[in-house]
C-alpha cells in the first residue's frame, strides 16, 4: 500500500518502540512502502524510548504497552510531560478496557490491536498525524480551559 504525500512535503519521522525485534522489522517494513513516513529510531524499552525521542524528536511514535523497564503507559505519561504535541499510536497485544482508557486519557492518538495488517496500520498512523496535535494538560492532569473567544 502506497499512502503519498505531497510530493513537496518531508515525510512524517516516525520512532518505532517495541521489544520483539520481528514486530519492530514487520513495523519498519510496512512503513517503508509509505514514502510519506520515514522510520528515523527504534528502541527496545521504556527507558531507552525516551531517551531516543528526546533526540531524535519524531512526529509520531508507535509505542507498545508491554516493555521491559518502564512499560508502554509510563511511556506514554512521561512523554506528555516533556512533549505534550507529540503523536503516539499504541501498536500492542495488550487492549483491555483500562489499558485503552488510561491511553486514552493521557492523549494517544490511536490504538493498533496485534496481530494486525498493513492497511489498518497505515491508516492509524496517517489518522494520527493528520489529526491536530493532542492539547498540552495542566499539572493535576485536567485540560486547561479554553478561553479563546468564538
Amino acid at each position: 500500500m502506497n499512502v503519498s504525500k505531497d510530493s513537496n512535503a518531508r515525510p512524517s519521522r516516525i520512532v518505532i518502540v517495541d521489544d520483539n525485534p520481528v514486530i519492530r522489522d514487520l513495523l519498519r517494513g510496512i512503513m517503508r512502502h509509505d514514502a510519506g513516513l520515514i522510520v528515523v529510531g527504534e528502541a527496545a524499552n521504556g527507558d531507552i524510548a525516551i531517551d531516543v525521542v528526546e533526540k531524535l524528536r519524531p512526529d509520531l511514535i508507535c509505542l507498545d504497552v508491554l516493555l521491559p523497564g518502564l512499560d508502554g503507559i509510563a511511556v506514554l505519561r512521561a512523554l506528555r510531560a516533556i512533549h505534550p504535541e507529540m503523536r503516539v499510536v499504541l501498536v500492542t497485544g495488550r487492549a483491555t478496557s483500562n489499558v485503552v482508557s488510561e491511553a486514552l486519557e493521557l492523549g494517544a492518538a490511536g490504538f493498533v490491536v496485534k496481530p494486525f495488517n498493513a492497511a489498518r496500520l497505515l491508516a492509524t498512523v496517517r489518522a494520527a498525524l493528520s489529526a491536530p496535535p493532542p492539547k498540552p494538560r495542566s499539572a493535576d492532569g485536567e485540560q486547561p480551559a479554553d478561553t479563546s473567544l468564538n
